[in-house]
């Protein structure tokens, strides 16, 4: 299965309130109508390796990390476009990795 990564860059996010940045977050995303983070044992903290839920309701979706040799392998993968767009305009660049990220 071929995943593939939306990047907004420099979009705010209502799950990582204050960050305004372009990173790769390899991800699945199933639809999970009312499903809360409870129901799954979702990850008490975003942006780890546990899937949690996000827009929690009738358009709910459960976001399932990819692991870290995965996201490696699509950083490679993706290298070049990614240097390019770097080139292009500096807050195109993907901002250092911290913690969990």
């Amino acid at each position: 299965m071929k995943k593939s990564v939306l990047c907004p860059p420099n979009s705010p996010s209502p799950e990582f309130p204050g960050f305004l940045g372009t990173t790769s977050y390899p991800h699945v995303m199933y639809y999970a109508t009312n499903i809360s983070d409870k129901d799954i044992g979702g990850a008490p903290k975003r942006g780890g390796f546990y899937p949690f839920v996000i827009m929690q309701g009738p358009h709910g979706y459960i976001i399932q990390p990819i692991d870290l040799t995965e996201r490696a392998a699509i950083n490679k993968e993706y290298e070049g476009m990614l240097a390019r767009l770097c080139t292009i305009k500096k807050e195109w660049c993907l901002t250092e990795a911290k913690g969990e990220y």
